[in-house]
């Protein structure tokens, strides 16, 4: 279980809202509060009452039937151990007084082995006032028995293996990690990544069979508690079952996604399996590693970057002061008046609502928000309203430099853990349903790539580089092999082959003019802004084509009109049909089967593609409406109207007791994930599969190198300054051939070697 006034002209900026300022992006840099241990001597009531009701509760709903077992004695666990040795098998869950798998305490493990009772280690239990209880393991002996197992090839069963890993090594002091056999939270998004994915909600649906059980009532109580508080006898029956748990939902999901059962041949599940058992888990060590290296950061960089844009942020509030004082605010009523503050607080959406909507008269650009004031509202004001340019251009500034300052310069340094001098994140391997990656606590993958100044607070370790190794148009490319893969059209792949830039060569073959006329730059290195233009309209079109965009957001990128874009866009396909081929290839994968497969067998389940546009249902049972000739009604009814005619229609019914549920926008939204869940995905595995490739390097390890960062097509890594070209130059190569057992379109990587993310290039100076 892991613990989880009436005023005329305003002035302009003064010291009182610099304070609010400064006070507005403290606040924000707080580090989210993790639940720790209280101080020793203390006795907060509020523990102790927590305490209490738990006590209470197990009385009731936490049985102990005799089959978990609390492990007191080095003899009892050396005996169990044994059985896990020769069994080759366990499952194993550790229980932590918070979520820091490097700072916070391991309470406790609890094992589960066939032919045993499941059990429980108590390492650190304490009394309220934190002093250990008697009956707790000495964690070194207790590390000396895991090492057996690793040295006896014992592979491990868990739920979310990353944590456990990292607890059981950072905790006990392992000198490496304990090994994954089967990783439940992978296998259950493999299984069906459009369900909540926490392990009792999963035993209880797929092994339990939906049977009422208390024991998810009861982890939340838990929730409130630091783990080391609760009562021994409480603690064992609770955190022996988990790894029981575990163990049942493995054997459910193995005869899934084992590649050899008849079940996973059955469910067209081999790509999962192989997915699983030959990326996901295997990269599972590799992730531990980089999140327990973490990543450094430049304190003074760090500083410097804090007073520019502290400085940015006071000259913006200050603009935006400027513009609001020349506001006539004399015809706002006195109620509007009394909710303005002085000076106007710019961050307040109520506030400034009132100087754009009632003191200037404006009207949003959004109909849905009328007195809106978000970013892409203010964005359109610009266009609707040129007099009122430097207005929202200011508060847009001031926003911006606001989140810079809270979300990344002055917060990430103040993540920085004393006890390492490094800033780690956590990655997510199924951080989005298509099965790539995501960064939390803190994100390093969404620091705004435009603003290369922030990214230029990381550095390596003391005489180490930083080389970043990122694929060349990795998703154009996995696109140029579906087309040539499905439908033997080898264009694009023939102009990969030929090292042609894509999206030049295509421009080139839609516009109709010599492949230099497409290029950003002429052969002598001078600039070519017309074969920038062209090639630009490509890129954002194919893109946009995989990426799932609307022509509207893809016109508004190459500043074109909807109608010029469309021409584009159907030149485009006449040129390259295969690529319109591909895309209903899979909308009619959906369509039949109702998910789509990346290259690899990754699958991703789209069940609102093939909901009706609309549901005509019965509106006190909410079932389907029986009467034929009303449904089809109100269906004919619906199929042209759109907007205020559409809501109209629907709320009309309602009062006549018919219930209209419209999925038309659910409909359109599946289909845009089609063909980027395919290429998203599929580059997802990829990259993955380089990540295992250079975590088993053994070459590259003798060198030193480690990896530290993954954004996505790029992996970001640290080795000496005396290998690092040699390192780079591996790195490269093994990324690149990754690929070559199934995609047929050669991959390119480069590599950029730097002291600091962002930074110069020092290629030719090692």
């Amino acid at each position: 279980m892991k613990q989880q006034s009436l005023f005329g002209n305003l002035p302009t900026l003064n010291s009182r809202m610099r304070d609010v300022n400064k006070n507005i992006v403290r606040k924000a840099n707080n580090p989210i509060a993790r639940r720790t241990v209280t101080t020793r001597g203390t006795r907060p009531k509020a523990i102790q009452s927590k305490v209490a009701a738990i006590v209470e509760m197990a009385k009731s709903k936490l049985v102990d039937n005799g089959t978990t077992q609390l492990i007191t004695k080095e003899e009892e666990l050396e005996k169990y151990i044994d059985a896990v040795i020769t069994n080759g098998t366990a499952s194993i869950d550790t229980e932590t007084t918070g979520l820091d798998p490097i700072e916070d305490k391991l309470v406790g493990i609890g094992i589960y082995t066939e032919g045993m009772n499941p059990v429980y280690i108590p390492i650190w239990h304490t009394d309220l006032n934190n002093i250990p209880v008697a009956d707790n393991m000495k964690a070194e002996f207790v590390r000396d028995q895991l090492q057996k197992c690793i040295d006896s090839g014992v592979e491990f069963i868990m739920h979310n293996a990353k944590f456990d890993m990292r607890v059981l090594k950072n905790q006990l002091q392992m000198s490496e990690y304990i090994k994954c056999k089967w990783d439940t939270h992978l296998a259950a998004n493999l299984l069906n990544e459009n369900e909540p994915h926490g392990l009792k909600p999963l035993w209880n649906k797929y092994v339990n069979r939906g049977q009422e059980d208390d024991a998810e009532s009861f982890d939340k109580l838990f929730d409130k508690v630091p783990f080391n508080y609760i009562p021994l006898d409480i603690a064992k029956v609770y955190a022996a079952n988990d790894p029981k748990i575990t163990y049942e939902l493995y054997e459910f999901q193995k005869q899934f996604l084992d590649i050899n059962s008849p079940l996973c041949k059955k469910k067209d599940l081999e790509g999962a399996a192989y997915i699983l058992q030959e990326i996901e888990i295997p990269i599972i060590k590799y992730i531990c590693e980089m999140e327990d290296a973490g990543i450094g950061i430049d304190e003074k960089v760090a500083k410097d970057l804090s007073d520019k844009y502290h400085a940015l942020l006071d000259e913006a509030e200050r603009k935006v002061q400027q513009e609001i004082s020349k506001i006539d605010l004399s015809k706002l009523s006195i109620e509007q008046r009394s909710k303005l503050s002085n000076p106007v607080n710019a961050s307040s959406p109520q506030q400034l609502a009132i100087i754009l909507y009632d003191a200037l008269g404006l009207q949003s650009p959004d109909k849905r928000k009328p007195r809106g004031t978000g970013e892409d509202i203010l964005e359109r004001m610009i266009e609707r309203y040129p007099e009122h340019k430097e207005l929202m251009k200011s508060i847009l500034d001031l926003r911006g430099f606001k989140k810079l300052l809270s979300t990344y310069i002055d917060k990430l340094p103040s993540l920085v853990k004393e006890s390492t001098g490094k800033l780690h994140t956590q990655f997510n391997q199924y951080g989005a349903k298509t099965g790539r990656f995501s960064s939390s606590d803190p994100n390093l993958q969404n620091i705004p790539a435009r603003n290369k100044e922030i990214r230029t607070m990381f550095i390596p370790s003391k005489d180490f580089v930083l080389i970043s190794a990122d694929y060349s148009q990795q998703e154009p490319r996995v696109l140029a092999h579906l087309c040539y893969h499905l439908f033997n059209d080898s264009k694009m792949r023939d102009a990969y082959l030929e090292e042609r830039d894509l999206y030049s060569w295509m421009a080139s073959q839609i516009y109709q003019v010599p492949y230099e006329e497409c290029q950003e730059r002429y052969a002598d290195g001078t600039p070519n802004p017309e074969g920038k233009k062209r090639r630009d309209s490509v890129k954002s079109i194919i893109l946009g084509l995989m990426y799932g965009r609307q022509t509207k957001s893809i016109a508004e990128q190459i500043g074109k009109s909807v109608q010029e874009t469309e021409q584009i866009t159907e030149m485009f396909f006449t040129n390259f049909p295969a690529i319109r081929l591909v895309m209903e290839h899979y909308k009619e994968m959906a369509r039949t089967k109702g998910y789509i497969q990346t290259v690899y067998g990754r699958k991703r389940r789209l069940p609102d593609y093939n909901l009706p546009d609309y549901e005509i249902l019965d509106a006190s049972s909410r079932q389907p409406l029986q009467d034929r000739s009303v449904v089809q009604y109100y269906l004919n009814q619906l199929r042209n109207a759109w907007g205020t005619e559409k809501n109209e229609i629907i709320s009309d019914a309602r009062k006549r007791g018919i219930w209209i549920v419209d999925n038309v926008m659910k409909k359109a939204e599946a289909e845009r994930q089609i063909l980027n869940s395919v290429i998203q995905g599929s580059s997802a595995d990829i990259t993955k599969k380089a990540m295992r490739a250079l975590g088993e390097h053994k070459q590259l390890r003798e060198l030193g190198y480690r990896m530290l960062l993954q954004v996505h097509d790029e992996i970001i890594g640290e080795a000496p300054r005396e290998t690092a070209k040699q390192c780079g130059e591996i790195v490269c190569e093994v990324m690149a051939k990754v690929t070559e057992d199934t995609i047929s379109v050669p991959m390119k990587v480069d590599a950029e070697y730097t002291e600091r993310w962002f930074g110069e290039d020092i290629s030719d100076k090692l």
